[in-house]
């Protein structure tokens, strides 16, 4: 069920009454917000991302879709939009404990346009890094957006998305 303009079905003018349809709408746009599309999707187990190799994180597991915006078998790595409107997404990113080299977290839209959204410089001991983002994006129906990371440590480094969340905002 998607939200829908109430002047699609009637426009009102002076004295006329809206049809049955009208007030049907009105329930279902009201059901649609207090349950938008939303989804939560997470790997179960860590990506070895290459030196310097900017690479979509993967996302084999889902906490919750409730309106079919994610597959675990098929492309995995995006979140596809059924809905026109304003998405908020968050995700969270863990690498694996080294001394040396930046961490970099995006999102991209469509394979084609990144936001970096999150750099961390090199820790000061090995250490676990988690690198959390967050941003609201316009989108229509048939976009997707996946989680990007980057690392320059000199060598591979095991990465997991430990949670990419979408929920839409509003039209």
């Amino acid at each position: 069920m998607a939200y829908a303009d109430l002047n699609t079905l009637h426009n009102p003018s002076t004295g006329t009454a809206p049809p049955a349809s009208w007030g049907d709408q009105v329930r279902d746009n009201l059901e649609f917000l207090i349950d938008p599309p939303a989804c939560s999707v997470y790997h179960n187990t860590t990506q070895s991302l290459a030196n310097d190799t900017t690479t979509a994180l993967l996302a084999n597991s889902e906490y919750f879709d409730n309106a079919s915006m994610h597959s675990t078998a098929s492309n995995t790595s995006r979140i596809t939009i059924g809905t026109d409107g304003r998405y908020l997404f968050y995700a969270t990113v863990t690498f694996a404990a080294d001394g040396t080299g930046r961490r970099l977290v995006y999102l991209r839209v469509n394979g084609t346009t990144s936001y970096l959204l999150n750099s961390i410089a090199p820790p000061a001991s090995p250490t676990t890094c988690v690198v959390p983002v967050i941003k609201s994006l316009p989108l229509v129906a048939t976009d997707y957006v996946e989680v990007l990371a980057n690392q320059n440590s000199g060598g591979a480094l095991n990465t997991t998305l430990s949670e990419f969340y979408a929920k839409f905002e509003t039209r």
